[in-house]
């Protein structure tokens, strides 16, 4: 899916943001944004997509900033914030009537943890009204039937703090027959999750864990790991999480379901839903 023109800025933005919260230094952080300009000015979103300009700028961000994970840091605090609230999210999950639905809402709901989107959300509120959060595409029917026959799931994964998120749709998934390959990036970008993310909240103690070979904010297929081909051959249903995953595996030639919380205005008219939508959609 090919970037909007108003990825530029956004990215900017962003760039001002992380450079702050790396550095006290404002030479530094001058520095920082003049890179990213610099960049941007020669980069033609019409030809890439808006996690590849991230991409782009990031690795020119990391060698300004002499730092390999700009938002270690923001990860660490969001994977601990998350495991304090996982008792709290298993009892609502295991309360529920429905359980792949709360199971669902619950992973979506996580998706809200993204330092990297202009919007911010109070978590603990919106878990109090969970069950009537509003969605602008919500393919469950589709997704439970899915469930009857297709067992084999390559599940996606996308930020720090929602990763936890994630472990009560793949317990759900397990009770049902299913089992799971969860991806998570080879080297961080964003605050997109790594395998030393997905160790420190015992993902591998509940399923699977590789590394996908993406240095994106979304999911190339040219950057696939060996694993990763291996798990996508294998898979015959695709969860992918967040925005980025939106962005990147629209044209793959299995069943994707895409779960993330909506935070592009853009995006969001393209494929006519609203800004902070919830969604479930098999594209």
């Amino acid at each position: 899916m090919k970037a909007f023109l108003e990825c530029i800025p956004c990215i900017l933005r962003q760039t001002a943001e992380v450079a702050k919260m790396v550095t006290t230094d404002p030479k530094l952080q001058l520095k920082a944004v003049r890179a990213a300009t610099r960049i941007l000015g020669k980069a033609d979103p019409a030809k890439m997509s808006a996690p590849m300009l991230t991409t782009a700028v990031h690795k020119e961000l990391k060698q300004v900033l002499k730092t390999k994970d700009l938002y270690k840091k923001v990860k660490e605090i969001e994977n601990k914030k998350a495991l304090a609230m996982y008792p709290e999210l298993e009892k609502i999950a295991s309360g529920a009537k429905d359980k792949l639905d709360m199971a669902v809402r619950l992973a979506i709901l996580g998706n809200v943890l993204d330092y990297g989107a202009i919007l911010r959300f109070d978590l603990p509120a919106l878990l109090k009204k969970i069950k009537t959060l509003k969605f602008g595409k919500y393919d469950l029917e589709k997704f439970r039937r899915a469930l009857i026959s297709k067992k084999k799931i390559l599940y996606i994964g996308d930020n720090a703090g929602e990763i936890v998120f994630d472990k009560l749709l793949i317990r759900e998934l397990q009770s049902r027959d299913c089992e799971v390959v969860y991806a998570v990036k080879n080297e961080p970008i964003l605050n997109d999750i790594t395998m030393a993310d997905a160790k420190s909240v015992g993902m591998l103690k509940l399923t699977k864990v590789i590394e996908s070979g993406s240095t994106t904010p979304g999911t190339l297929m040219s950057e696939f790991s060996a694993e990763m081909k291996k798990a996508y051959r294998w898979a015959d249903l695709i969860i992918a999480k967040g925005q980025g995953n939106l962005e990147t595996c629209d044209n793959w030639d299995k069943p994707v379901f895409f779960l993330l919380k909506m935070k592009c205005p853009y995006l969001a008219d393209r494929i006519k839903v609203k800004t902070g939508d919830l969604m479930l959609w098999q594209r």
